[in-house]
């Protein structure tokens, strides 16, 4: 367990099991500080990094005020690793969330300077279909703690949008989308301007669009 340690310093089942044998070992004060590690790598609650969706058996999903929630808890879980950052605004007035993940660097210009590629994951285009969202954060906590694309977090740069549109998904209704399986309330497909975001690429009139073409580019420099 030792080993494991060293080869996944980030590994939080790593730590744990190197503190139960620790403890049955009999070396008490190793096997505390194992446990500390543990608690540091992980928040206290349990459900501090889990979605909605996840903890309801993906039945329903969360409201963006769970997207905020978890882009802080994220960055405060994994210090140096993940950072939450506003790329934008939203018509209404909503902050537009982006975690950006990487154990080689979070400066986009040492990124480029070191060949190390920008991966950008964007969920919630169209905010009834919102399956990305939920699934981002579950494959962001198992990179992170070592249980998924071992080795890949060394060698890039994650940014994750959980929700690109973000005023239709908080247009939530359980007829938003008749015909999807699940979830049983969700957003909708278009802003609060109208805009359906998937077709604004090249015109760019909506500003989320604006705002994330801005941030593409500050990455590219």
């Amino acid at each position: 367990f030792q080993e494991a340690t060293h080869l996944e310093p980030r590994n939080v089942d790593a730590h744990n099991n190197l503190g139960t044998a620790l403890l049955k070992a009999g070396r008490a004060e190793e096997a505390i500080a194992s446990c500390r590690r543990v608690i540091e790598l992980r928040p206290a609650s349990p459900d501090a990094l889990t979605t909605t969706s996840e903890r309801s058996g993906f039945l329903r999903t969360g409201r963006y005020d769970e997207v905020i929630a978890l882009c802080g808890e994220f960055a405060r879980a994994y210090p140096g690793v993940v950072n939450c950052i506003d790329f934008g605004v939203t018509p209404e007035g909503r902050p537009m969330k982006a975690l950006v993940v990487s154990r080689a660097t979070l400066d986009p210009m040492q990124a480029k300077a070191r060949g190390i590629p920008v991966l950008l994951v964007q969920g919630g285009i169209h905010a009834g279909e919102i399956d990305g969202k939920d699934a981002g954060f579950l494959a962001l906590r198992e990179m992170l703690d070592g249980r998924a694309a071992k080795g890949a977090l060394e060698k890039t740069v994650l940014v994750f949008v959980p929700v690109f549109n973000v005023d239709g998904h908080e247009r939530f209704g359980k007829w938003n989308r008749p015909n999807q399986r699940g979830p049983e309330e969700m957003g909708w497909r278009t802003t609060a301007q109208n805009f359906n975001l998937n077709r604004d690429y090249v015109k760019s009139d909506s500003p989320e669009m604006q705002a994330i073409v801005a941030y593409i580019k500050f990455l590219s420099t």
